[in-house]
């Protein structure tokens, strides 16, 4: 059966990057095929399980090894169980439940007809694929299945395994476990900078700032806003108070209600500004079933807020990062870093 190896299933991958399984190619479910010898009619008849969840447990003597129904400590809380199945989070897709609740909350078709166009296809030397989908939770990461299938006809309301007259006729996929991805957008914050004071118009080659006591002459400054992070990098001529002579004449207008701000870059970019670590949020997470993808668009420069007050940091969140909580669908965790604030949304369905 397909999926053959461990494999892991995202709950969403909203903001983009794929899946990483050829199989899955839906938020939250994926493909699963048997393959029939022989081209024989008749049909697949599919399960779904729930598997002792990978990750350890209090309970457990021994951390390495796996679910197995035949156990003696099959079911069997305490410190003598090392298996645990029937473990799933999600209220509504859990072994728990009725059978063949659990069935139709997972599977989209449970029993497929060899040969039809839809879900069925002859491979060259004889061999059907046969396929289902695996619905799995829409917000419980870690959660994990095995989908079974016989070509055998079982007994209504109990398990394969369950059934001695289909003991070794039926195929298991591999082990399938819900994951999360957190997208996050990484900005650099100015160490050295000021708002503006006063809107600056396009063609003028000045502008007034809240602090001009930072700067100073031939210090290579970029004026920019958040209405235009396309910023002008100029040199400072001439410093009068808080007043900027600038190099050369600004092509864009920049505002105080946009958050217009001048910021230094004289150096390297560890001079310039404090740059977010984020070496180790994979390592950190990967054992909560819970990956990270960096997203490129919209992580640049942002200005120096000193400021911690709640309203501030909202507005600076709302006008500087593209993963704000505006317009955020679900499921899905969107995370924005910049050093001095660490702003963090968790959406789920």
């Amino acid at each position: 059966m397909l999926p053959d190896n461990p494999t892991k299933v995202l709950i969403s991958a909203k903001h983009g990057g794929g899946y990483p399984s050829p199989y899955q190619n839906q938020d939250g479910q994926i493909q699963i095929t048997a393959k029939v010898k022989g081209g024989r009619p008749g049909t697949v008849f599919f399960e779904v399980i729930d598997p002792d969840d990978p990750s350890p447990y209090p309970e457990d003597t021994n951390h390495n090894t796996v679910w197995n129904y035949y156990a003696p400590n099959y079911n069997i809380e305490g410190l003598a169980a090392d298996d645990n199945p029937n473990d799933n989070r999600d209220p509504n897709k859990n072994g728990r439940l009725p059978y063949d609740t659990f069935q139709n909350n997972c599977l989209q078709l449970r029993q497929v007809r060899i040969g039809d166009p839809n879900w069925s296809r002859r491979l060259p030397d004889g061999t059907w694929e046969v396929w289902t989908n695996l619905l799995i939770t829409d917000r419980f990461a870690g959660d994990n299945y095995i989908v079974r299938a016989t070509c055998e006809q079982p007994e209504t309301g109990k398990y394969f395994h369950e059934q001695p007259k289909l003991q070794g006729k039926y195929k298991e996929s591999t082990l399938l476990t819900a994951w999360k991805r957190i997208y996050y957008e990484r900005d650099m914050m100015y160490r050295v900078g000021s708002l503006l004071a006063q809107d600056a118009a396009a063609g003028q080659n000045q502008v007034v700032v809240e602090n001009g006591a930072v700067f100073a002459v031939n210090d290579r400054v970029r004026v920019f806003d958040s209405a235009n992070r396309e910023a002008n990098l100029l040199t400072i001529t001439a410093i009068n108070g808080n007043t900027l002579i600038l190099s050369g004449n600004l092509t864009n207008a920049y505002t105080v209600a946009n958050q217009g701000f001048v910021g230094r870059e004289t150096g390297n970019n560890a001079a310039n500004f404090f740059i977010p670590d984020t070496s180790e949020l994979a390592q950190t997470f990967d054992e909560c079933f819970v990956e990270w993808m960096f997203l490129a668009d919209g992580s640049t420069g942002v200005p120096r807020v000193d400021s911690t007050a709640e309203g501030q940091m909202f507005t600076f969140r709302d006008r500087w990062f593209n993963c704000s909580f505006a317009g955020m669908g679900k499921p899905q965790c969107v995370l924005a870093f910049c050093p001095l604030f660490r702003l963090k949304k968790v959406a789920e369905r």
